[in-house]
Protein backbone atom coordinates (compact mmCIF):
# COMPACT_ATOMS: atom_id res chain seq x y z
CA UNK A 1 0.00 0.00 0.00
CA UNK A 2 1.14 3.42 -0.63
CA UNK A 3 0.15 6.85 1.53
CA UNK A 4 0.23 10.00 -0.55
CA UNK A 5 -1.17 13.20 -0.62
CA UNK A 6 -1.29 15.19 -3.76
CA UNK A 7 0.48 18.51 -4.06
CA UNK A 8 -2.91 21.09 -4.17
CA UNK A 9 -3.42 18.89 -0.70
CA UNK A 10 -0.37 19.69 1.37
CA UNK A 11 -0.13 22.87 3.55
CA UNK A 12 3.65 23.33 3.71
CA UNK A 13 3.52 25.56 6.69
CA UNK A 14 1.85 23.58 8.61
CA UNK A 15 3.34 20.11 6.99
CA UNK A 16 -0.13 19.01 6.81
CA UNK A 17 -1.99 17.12 4.02
CA UNK A 18 -5.63 18.22 3.81
CA UNK A 19 -7.06 14.88 1.92
CA UNK A 20 -4.78 11.73 2.29
CA UNK A 21 -4.87 8.58 0.02
CA UNK A 22 -3.94 5.20 0.73
CA UNK A 23 -4.38 2.86 -2.17
CA UNK A 24 -3.32 -0.58 -3.11
CA UNK A 25 0.25 -1.04 -5.07
CA UNK A 26 0.63 -4.16 -5.87
CA UNK A 27 -2.07 -6.62 -4.95
CA UNK A 28 0.08 -9.29 -5.39
CA UNK A 29 2.42 -8.54 -2.93
CA UNK A 30 0.32 -8.04 -0.04
CA UNK A 31 -1.27 -11.22 0.78
CA UNK A 32 0.98 -13.77 2.20
CA UNK A 33 4.47 -11.96 2.09
CA UNK A 34 6.28 -11.76 5.31
CA UNK A 35 8.19 -8.30 3.72
CA UNK A 36 11.38 -9.90 3.41
CA UNK A 37 11.01 -10.72 -0.18
CA UNK A 38 8.93 -10.58 -2.83
CA UNK A 39 7.44 -13.78 -3.80
CA UNK A 40 3.91 -15.25 -5.38
CA UNK A 41 0.77 -14.94 -3.42
CA UNK A 42 0.33 -17.34 -0.48
CA UNK A 43 -3.35 -17.97 0.57
CA UNK A 44 -2.68 -20.60 3.59
CA UNK A 45 0.01 -18.10 4.73
CA UNK A 46 -2.35 -15.19 4.92
CA UNK A 47 -5.42 -16.42 6.13
CA UNK A 48 -3.91 -17.70 9.54
CA UNK A 49 -1.93 -14.49 9.83
CA UNK A 50 -3.40 -12.11 11.93
CA UNK A 51 -3.71 -8.40 11.07
CA UNK A 52 -2.25 -7.50 14.20
CA UNK A 53 1.55 -8.89 15.48
CA UNK A 54 0.41 -7.09 19.18
CA UNK A 55 -3.51 -6.68 19.37
CA UNK A 56 -3.20 -5.13 22.50
CA UNK A 57 -1.12 -2.44 21.76
CA UNK A 58 -2.46 -2.64 18.16
CA UNK A 59 0.81 -2.95 16.62
CA UNK A 60 -0.18 -3.72 12.46
CA UNK A 61 1.30 -7.00 10.97
CA UNK A 62 2.94 -5.41 8.34
CA UNK A 63 6.82 -5.25 7.04
CA UNK A 64 8.61 -2.98 4.38
CA UNK A 65 9.58 -4.76 1.86
CA UNK A 66 13.13 -5.23 1.73
CA UNK A 67 14.04 -4.74 -1.71
CA UNK A 68 12.23 -1.22 -1.54
CA UNK A 69 14.33 0.29 0.91
CA UNK A 70 14.12 0.99 4.75
CA UNK A 71 11.44 3.79 4.65
CA UNK A 72 8.16 2.71 5.49
CA UNK A 73 5.62 0.72 7.50
CA UNK A 74 7.30 -1.81 9.63
CA UNK A 75 5.01 -3.17 12.58
CA UNK A 76 3.47 0.12 13.26
CA UNK A 77 1.18 1.50 16.06
CA UNK A 78 -2.09 2.28 15.22
CA UNK A 79 -4.11 5.11 17.16
CA UNK A 80 -7.84 5.13 17.87
CA UNK A 81 -8.40 7.20 15.04
CA UNK A 82 -6.34 5.43 12.85
CA UNK A 83 -8.37 2.48 13.72
CA UNK A 84 -11.76 4.04 13.60
CA UNK A 85 -10.61 5.77 9.89
CA UNK A 86 -9.96 2.21 8.72
CA UNK A 87 -12.98 0.41 10.27
CA UNK A 88 -15.15 2.73 8.90
CA UNK A 89 -13.62 2.65 5.03
CA UNK A 90 -13.82 -1.05 5.31
CA UNK A 91 -17.49 -1.01 6.77
CA UNK A 92 -18.37 0.59 4.00
CA UNK A 93 -15.95 -1.34 1.53
CA UNK A 94 -17.08 -4.68 2.66
CA UNK A 95 -20.75 -3.71 2.68
CA UNK A 96 -21.08 -4.78 -0.92
CA UNK A 97 -19.91 -8.27 -1.35
CA UNK A 98 -19.54 -7.94 -5.25
CA UNK A 99 -16.71 -5.05 -5.13
CA UNK A 100 -14.40 -7.47 -2.88
CA UNK A 101 -15.21 -10.17 -5.24
CA UNK A 102 -14.09 -7.59 -8.47
CA UNK A 103 -10.90 -6.43 -6.93
CA UNK A 104 -9.73 -10.38 -6.79
CA UNK A 105 -11.12 -10.35 -10.68
CA UNK A 106 -9.72 -7.63 -12.10
CA UNK A 107 -6.43 -8.81 -10.45
CA UNK A 108 -6.49 -11.92 -11.52
CA UNK A 109 -6.32 -13.79 -8.73
CA UNK A 110 -8.28 -16.51 -9.95
CA UNK A 111 -5.18 -17.69 -12.17
CA UNK A 112 -2.34 -17.19 -9.39
CA UNK A 113 -3.22 -20.37 -7.53
CA UNK A 114 -6.09 -22.68 -9.24
CA UNK A 115 -6.95 -23.94 -5.69
CA UNK A 116 -8.56 -21.12 -4.76
CA UNK A 117 -11.11 -19.37 -6.11
CA UNK A 118 -11.49 -15.41 -6.07
CA UNK A 119 -14.72 -15.90 -3.76
CA UNK A 120 -12.06 -17.97 -1.42
CA UNK A 121 -9.93 -14.88 -1.07
CA UNK A 122 -12.52 -12.48 -0.58
CA UNK A 123 -13.58 -14.76 2.24
CA UNK A 124 -10.61 -14.02 4.25
CA UNK A 125 -10.54 -10.15 3.01
CA UNK A 126 -13.59 -9.80 4.45
CA UNK A 127 -12.54 -12.09 7.58
CA UNK A 128 -9.20 -9.37 7.93
CA UNK A 129 -11.74 -6.46 7.36
CA UNK A 130 -13.94 -7.43 9.94
CA UNK A 131 -10.80 -8.15 12.56
CA UNK A 132 -10.01 -3.94 11.95
CA UNK A 133 -13.29 -3.20 12.64
CA UNK A 134 -14.29 -5.05 15.52
CA UNK A 135 -11.25 -4.51 17.20
CA UNK A 136 -10.84 -3.11 21.01
CA UNK A 137 -10.36 0.71 21.09
CA UNK A 138 -6.52 1.03 20.39
CA UNK A 139 -4.70 2.78 22.80
CA UNK A 140 -3.24 6.29 22.46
Amino acid sequence: MKLICRPQDFVPDEELCRQPYIYIYDLGKTFGSDGLKVHPLDFERWKHQSVFTNPARCIGNLRQNAGNGRDGLTFPEISEEGQLFAANLLSQFIADRSRIVAMFVVAHFETADPRYSVDDWADVFISKAREIINHEPCPD
